[in-house]
């Protein structure tokens, strides 16, 4: 899969976490040269590709003309990863599931194990949550929620949002619109916990 979109992914996902360790370790970003030896990349070129990546999806600070140590990270935001509503046989949370990288801000989201999904349908469209929006997920399971808890589930390989119940060892799984049916089912297909959305209106 070389030249991938995967590709491009892991690689970018390689130097922000290389970026973020250097920088706290050290006190200041590393330059280009680091990032190349600190992640096994040969060409520059590259490197500059991958951070003016970054810097466009809001996960590095814009570099200046001069780039050497102009890197840096955003404040006050946490990466997220974004996965795909099809969980295709790998796992929700593997790696080869992860499609994006998002900057969500740190002082309304909390937690090291966030995960940003795109609603799939208007399942949740009285109180808000459209097809389309990106919901952001604290990863968790069904012990950790409550009656009435927003949660992402994971049903016949479709990740899906759904406000969950607990009337007994198994959960039930309310739709906020006019016309959905509830389901009953195993608290096992809980994935996480919603905490958030972020909407595009362009």
């Amino acid at each position: 899969m070389r030249g991938s979109k995967l590709d491009k992914t892991m690689l970018e996902g390689k130097v922000f976490d290389y970026i973020q360790t250097f920088t706290a370790k050290n006190g200041f970003a590393p330059a280009i040269r680091d990032i190349c030896k600190g992640c096994d990349i040969k060409s520059t070129a590259t490197v500059y590709y991958v951070i003016n990546s970054l810097c466009d999806k809001g996960l590095l600070r814009k570099p200046g003309k001069n780039m050497r140590r102009a890197v840096g990270l955003v404040a006050n935001s946490v990466v997220a990863p974004s996965l795909g509503s099809i969980d295709n046989g790998n796992g929700i949370y593997s790696l080869d599931n992860y499609e994006d990288f998002f900057a969500v801000p740190s002082n309304f989201f909390f937690g090291e194990d966030l995960f940003v999904f795109t609603a799939v349908d208007d399942a949740m469209v009285n109180i808000g949550i459209l097809k389309g929006d990106r919901v952001v997920v604290l990863k968790t399971d069904s012990e950790a929620c409550d009656d009435g808890d927003l949660v992402e589930v994971l049903i016949n390989g479709y990740a899906t949002v759904r406000r969950a119940f607990f009337p007994d060892e198994n959960c039930i799984l309310k739709c906020e619109n006019d016309t959905g049916e509830d389901i009953e089912c195993d608290a096992s297909v809980i994935i996480g916990k919603v905490v958030g959305m972020m909407r595009n209106y362009v």
